[in-house]
């Protein structure tokens, strides 16, 4: 997965995803988490995804987004996290 900069209170946010040919003809699935909390999991369809507006709604908190491949037996295969801390910026 490549960087991409998060900035809290936005909506839209596009985060592009590059995986390896191990990732071939599995299903994905990226969820995020703050904590303890999932606050969203979603199949991924394609190299692009959009990053659900209420993982942004609030600044400064540690985001831990993973990314899990299954197999057609729903055996997880590949499984990757990513730990990101995002801040509310102001553009005035």
């Amino acid at each position: 997965m490549n960087y991409v900069e998060l900035i809290a209170g936005t909506a839209g946010q596009k985060c592009q995803l590059f995986f390896d040919d191990s990732w071939s003809n599995l299903s994905k699935t990226i969820t995020y988490r703050v904590g303890d909390t999932v606050l969203a999991s979603e199949p991924i369809e394609g190299v692009e995804t959009i990053v659900p507006p209420k993982v942004l709604a609030t600044a400064g908190l540690p985001l831990e987004i993973g990314i899990t491949g299954k197999n057609q037996d729903n055996s997880i295969i590949h499984q990757e996290k990513v730990f990101l801390k995002f801040f509310l910026k102001n553009f005035f």
